[in-house]
């Protein structure tokens, strides 16, 4: 029965893919691969039940996943896994991506970048004067609620490859897209302090699991 059942979910995403799966099911056919011997769909359920989507199942901290009945370490890890190919997958879509030109281009770039993230980060984006990218990484890692930008360091860096413009981003995991008054605050000295150098801040761009909001565009900073 098992057996048969595993078989016709198998065949149903190969003929079709996951466009008519339920949240549940699409889990449940991921986890054949981790729990070979066991019936999934009530751990799916279960996960489903517990974290409320898709997404916040495989964006569930390890130590949480595993405190669902049927979730071994193994099996755990291997949600982790697929998180994070997932957003190397949309990293490695991006990756020679050679030019930055408008606000829509640099968030087809960043936001995979942010992709399963789970504490605040702080990407770094440095362009030439006709956007070609010349350095682009993470410089911050923080807290679930808390990430550091040090202004020193984005200065150091720019100078460091030459950049007339840069970029930043960073993300809101449990939060809203929407910039914090410190987060303004931060923005505008900084943007102060480059321009002394020659070196515009074009952007600074937040982002959530669901959304993104540019300063520039919401005019928080000026263009």
């Amino acid at each position: 029965m098992a057996e048969g059942h595993r078989e016709r979910l198998k065949r149903r995403f190969l003929n079709e893919g996951l466009r008519n799966f339920e949240d549940y099911q699409a889990l449940e056919l991921l986890l054949f691969y981790a729990i070979p011997r066991k019936d999934t769909s009530p751990i799916a359920r279960a996960l489903i039940q517990r974290f409320g989507s898709f997404s916040a199942v495989l964006e569930a901290p390890l130590e949480e996943l595993q405190k669902v009945d049927g979730m071994g370490e193994s099996s755990a890890t291997y949600l982790k896994i697929l998180s994070a190919a997932a957003g190397y997958y949309m990293t490695d879509l991006t990756r020679f991506k050679k030019q930055i030109t408008s606000t829509g281009e640099a968030r087809e770039y960043l936001l995979p970048r942010f992709l399963g993230l789970t504490n605040e980060c702080v990407y770094l984006l440095c362009l030439d004067k006709s956007g070609r990218i010349l350095y682009g990484n993470f410089i911050n890692e923080g807290t679930v609620d808390l990430s550091t930008l040090s202004p020193r360091t984005v200065v150091e860096i720019a100078l460091r490859v030459g950049a007339s413009r840069i970029i930043l981003a960073h993300n809101h995991p449990r939060g809203f897209a929407i910039p914090s008054s410190d987060d303004i605050a931060t923005t505008v000295e900084l943007r102060t302090l480059l321009s002394t150098l020659g070196i515009e801040l074009a952007d600074h761009i937040v982002v959530s699991e669901n959304d993104c909001v540019s300063m520039r565009e919401s005019r928080l900073i000026s263009s």
